[in-house]
């Protein structure tokens, strides 16, 4: 058998080789394609056709007005929920719902602009969207974000005492980094005077829930606060500390 294969090999003319070479190297490629092709493109993401199939629900209700379709339109094509960001699209439909008071889509306009998300970077306009969330919509989330920018003064002059205001209307509401930025003002009497009893309640609040304070605030160890500030406690308050502790977990669960 081996014989015969190689008698038929060399009875083939070099002149052939030349002209079969281009199909033998198609086949080659639709081999290694084959077998190989599956290891180098990207499979598509199941969930897209999830996406297009909401998104085809939800464009016509957003067309008609409804601000939380309005909004649920500008999160998908803000984050390429179907394949390819369409930032500019966005932007302009988490106005609308914007506009139209929805606080979810207020808070997001907000972060778009401090982020320069599809817009030039303007910490002023985060403000106003902000602002807007945390009054009216008394969203926690824009009242932490509003608070950030009075405490670094970004966009609006930076001022502690409206920065302790609304950190405190947000961390009175659970929000793990609000209450992180209360221990700490406290702490070094930044818009407030100074008071390491209120400090360590609102360092505990966090520290009760590390998952959500990582998520805030990675660069702070609420345990290791807690352990340095201990020693600079009386007796005394440390027990007002914990009554105090005690007083606003009895508020934040009337909060939610």
């Amino acid at each position: 058998m081996r014989l015969w294969a190689i008698a038929i090999w060399n009875s083939i003319p070099p002149k052939w080789w030349v002209v079969l070479a281009p199909f033998g190297a198609i086949i080659v490629a639709f081999v290694f394609w084959f077998f190989f092709g599956g290891l180098i493109i990207e499979p598509e993401d199941p969930r897209i056709d999830r996406y297009i199939a909401e998104y085809s629900k939800v464009l016509p209700k957003a067309v008609e007005g409804d601000k939380r379709s309005q909004y649920r339109v500008a999160v998908m094509l803000r984050d390429g929920r179907m394949g390819q960001k369409e930032l500019g699209a966005a932007l302009t439909w988490m106005e609308r719902a914007a506009k139209d008071g929805y606080p979810p889509a207020q808070l997001a306009l907000g972060r778009m602009h401090a982020g320069g998300i599809g817009v030039r970077q303007d910490y002023s306009a985060a403000a106003k969207w902000y602002g807007a969330a945390a009054g009216f919509g008394k969203h926690r989330e824009a009242q932490y974000e509003f608070g950030n920018l009075y405490f670094y003064g970004r966009g609006i002059g930076q001022d502690y005492s409206e920065a302790i205001k609304w950190f405190r209307r947000a961390a009175l509401r659970g929000h793990a980094g609000a209450q992180i930025f209360m221990g700490s003002m406290y702490e070094k009497g930044w818009g407030t005077e100074q008071n390491l009893a209120e400090s360590y309640a609102w360092y505990r609040l966090a520290a009760a829930q590390p998952r959500k304070a990582r998520l805030y605030r990675k660069d702070v160890n609420v345990k290791a606060i807690l352990e340095e500030l201990k020693p600079r406690m009386t007796r005394l308050d440390i027990k007002n500390g914990n009554r105090r502790l005690r007083e606003l977990q009895s508020r934040i669960r009337a909060e939610n």
